[in-house]
């Protein structure tokens, strides 16, 4: 915080900057992290402003299960030198969290020439499983955007060739015996008979079920036949 009173404060003290940005898939890794820092640095001149006034100056609906404004952090920490410290041995670590404030936390340390990060996440919105393939992803972004920053974000591959192979061939592999001796009818019947409340039909923000359409597919028919249809 550049806030003069505050200059004998030792600690962290630091404000988070909420930036809002739109990827465009043709432009350049390298034009992109440019674009980015060019943001970073305006929101850097009002540093002084606290993301909870900025949350009030706007008023913003509140939500006791969600944070105004941001969800995922991004911290960078350059790389520091051990202070020496006469009779006193120095080293740097990383705190264990507790608690979350936010719904995922992407950490970037420089540390003896090679760049480490760290996820810190809210188990309950995510999975071990989940988080594990994003490492990937991102790392993968990195390690090409460094090699080719000139290439277009929307080329970039994420997927290596096994995680493709199941998700465009594995998940998709939806092959079931059918009986083509029945009918439409026999099939919905049928479905309805084992998954009465899966749906059926959705659309133009209704959805109804199983049951629901055998319900309203027999007072069809009934209202039909009174009036000496079918």
């Amino acid at each position: 915080q550049a806030v003069s009173r505050y200059g004998q404060t030792v600690g962290d003290a630091d404000n988070t900057l909420p930036l809002r940005m739109a990827v465009d898939p043709d432009e350049s890794f390298g034009a992109l992290v440019k674009r980015v820092q060019g943001r970073l640095l305006d929101a850097g001149e009002h540093q002084d402003v606290s993301i909870a006034r900025i949350a009030q100056a706007l008023k913003l609906p509140r939500d006791t299960g969600r944070l105004p404004l941001a969800e995922v952090l991004f911290n960078f920490n350059p790389a520091v030198a051990d202070t020496p410290w006469d009779g006193v041995a120095v080293t740097h670590g990383d705190l264990p969290k507790r608690h979350m404030n936010w719904d995922i936390e992407f950490h970037f340390t420089e540390h003896e020439g090679r760049l480490d990060f760290l996820f810190h996440y809210n188990p309950d919105l995510f999975d071990a499983a989940t988080i594990e393939r994003w490492s990937a992803y991102l790392g993968g972004i990195l390690r090409q955007g460094a090699a080719r920053p000139e290439q277009a974000i929307g080329d970039f591959v994420l997927m290596d060739e096994t995680e493709r192979r199941l998700v465009l061939e594995g998940w998709n592999d939806t092959d079931a015996p059918l009986d083509r001796r029945q009918s439409l009818v026999e099939l919905v019947g049928a479905t309805m008979r084992e998954h009465p409340f899966r749906t059926a039909v959705s659309g133009s923000g209704i959805s109804v079920d199983y049951a629901g359409l055998d319900a309203a597919s027999r007072a069809l028919a009934l209202a039909l036949g009174r009036r000496g249809i079918g």
